[in-house]
């Protein structure tokens, strides 16, 4: 096929393929950020996947810092307990079973349990009771801090029910913390259906910002204030989507919730407080309206005892400010959606660049040296932005940036080849310049032109008897027509310069005697050619 059909061709396929595999890729989505950090100034996250069904779509996060207390969780204070209405402070198993059966009663059917459900020694009946309490409820949400340690253990059915795989994580999930068993071994943590999640990490250091996410074997591990976010969604576990570094989405249209690549969240929220705080003594007699038919809000069972230790309070105050943060991204986020061209106008784009790239009324081939190409890259860079900031749209660009660089690079291949040559125009090359620096109007050398060289016997004492000449009969070269008579006189003179000159006598004596040889003289004349 002919090289100035052949490089449109194969740019042309180089472009559709790009455009049918390039969107929604690692390239196509760091376009896209990149490009978004021009247009937006503020705090904001990517989502969605770039393609038709599900277009990229940018959300600007405004009540990151400012989380509404309308969306506070209702919380049910375990405290000292001064009036002495329980058995035990802190309560005992009986206490808490008492506890979640009031809950039950006011209608409150999926507590989230924030305090570890673990005693030193409990006895059997006041655990059958805690059992019976969390068997009697549909949905219950438990905590229990986590750790690394050299003896690792199973992943408690509870913990597997509320995490999801590894593989279908996005990210460098190894950039997540590792656990490998519980902090307390013998912690209770619900029923059959029960979900349970981390409050604490202890084998790492607190940053001041919430931990959201760990890794446990091949799993997935959310915390207790994600656990309880999905839990008043009611969102499954396997229906999130993470990104490290991106968001965490609860669900195709949400909530999203920003993180980094550490799992946690990426922001502090600011100190908040419930405005629904009871005291869990208060539930023993409350009437059956005590909460609102209004409050939708989760039910957190938190331990504000003054006993509790430094990582116990630090996880109690984090409880409002982040679920209340995580529960109100969907309401303080902005988003504008950036959907792609319909497919023949993306289709129609790339061939316009092929047009400019490979013009028909153009006798010849694009050259790439030729301005066209910077002025094309230039075009394009230009179109994008015009298409994003203005219209909200996007458009195939890196397939037409890649149409543009296999355009160079082929006609570069090309160019390479033509100026190197192949190895028989080499030879053919060597051959004319050999012809030509011989041409047919040069007259060739003296040894050239002579049939014939006369070999003189050497000089000797004896008289010659016999006419002995050896002749050596070389190919005769074509005669010339320009002759040059001064040729033969300077090539005789050359070689009498060149003969070395002796100074014995005998040397002489054989000089002497080849100057008087009869046949030296006939061979001066030299045959007729």
């Amino acid at each position: 096929m002919n090289r100035r059909k052949l490089i449109p061709l194969l740019c042309a396929v180089t472009a559709f393929l790009s455009w049918y595999f390039l969107p929604g890729t690692f390239l196509d989505r760091a376009l896209f950020t990149a490009t978004a950090h021009i247009s937006h100034k503020s705090p904001f996250l990517i989502t969605g996947k770039g393609v038709a069904s599900n277009p990229y779509t940018v959300r600007k996060f405004q009540g990151s810092s400012e989380a509404s207390t309308s969306r506070a969780p209702t919380i049910i204070s375990i405290g000292d307990d001064p009036d002495r209405v329980f058995q035990s402070s802190p309560p005992s198993p009986v206490d808490v079973a008492i506890i979640l059966r009031n809950l039950r009663r006011l209608g409150e059917n999926s507590p989230a349990i924030a305090t570890p459900l673990a005693w030193p020694s409990p006895d059997t009946i006041s655990l059958t009771a805690l059992d019976q309490q969390l068997d009697s409820l549909p949905s219950v949400v438990t905590a229990a801090p986590l750790s690394r340690g050299p003896d690792p253990t199973i992943i408690p059915p509870a913990f597997r029910r509320a995490s999801i795989p590894l593989e279908h994580v996005h990210g460098d999930t190894t950039l997540l913390p590792t656990v490998n068993r519980l902090a307390i071994p013998d912690v209770i943590l619900g029923n059959k259906t029960s979900l349970a999640g981390f409050s604490i990490i202890e084998s790492e250091k607190p940053t001041g910002l919430p931990q959201l996410l760990c890794k446990w074997d091949d799993r997935l591990i959310l915390s207790f204030h994600l656990v309880a976010t999905l839990e008043h969604f009611k969102v499954p576990p396997s229906g999130i989507e993470v990104r490290l570094g991106e968001y965490l989405s609860l669900g195709r249209n949400g909530p999203f919730i920003p993180i980094d690549e550490f799992g946690r969240l990426s922001f502090s929220p600011e100190p908040l407080e419930s405005k629904t705080i009871i005291p869990a003594s208060q539930l023993v007699d409350a009437p059956d309206d005590f909460f609102p038919e209004t409050d939708t809000q989760p039910i957190i069972l938190r331990n504000d005892l003054t006993v509790a230790d430094r990582g116990t309070r630090i996880f109690s105050e984090s409880l409002v400010p982040v679920i209340a943060t995580l529960t109100n991204t969907s309401e303080d986020s902005k988003a504008t959606s950036y959907p792609a061209l319909p497919w023949p106008l993306e289709l129609a784009y790339l061939s316009l660049i092929l047009f400019l790239l490979f013009p028909p009324v153009f006798p010849r081939i694009l050259k790439l040296k030729d301005f066209r190409i910077p002025a094309i890259i230039g075009l394009i860079t230009v179109l994008h932005l015009l298409f994003f900031l203005i219209g909200n749209i996007t458009i195939p660009t890196i397939p037409a940036l890649i149409t543009v660089g296999s355009a160079a690079i082929l006609l570069l291949i090309q160019r390479n080849k033509s100026t190197s040559g192949s190895p028989s125009e080499i030879v053919g090359n060597s051959s004319s310049t050999v012809a030509n620096a011989t041409p047919g109007n040069a007259r060739p050398s003296e040894t050239q032109l002579s049939p014939t060289k006369i070999m003189e016997p050497e000089p000797s004492s004896k008289p010659l008897t016999q006419n002995k000449t050896a002749i050596v009969i070389e190919p005769v070269q074509p005669k010339s027509t320009q002759p040059k008579p001064a040729a033969k006189k300077t090539a005789r003179k050359s070689s009498a310069k060149k003969a070395p000159r002796t100074a014995t006598r005998q040397s002489r004596i054989s000089q002497k005697a080849a100057k008087n040889n009869p046949y030296k003289k006939k061979s001066k004349k030299g045959p007729k050619s």
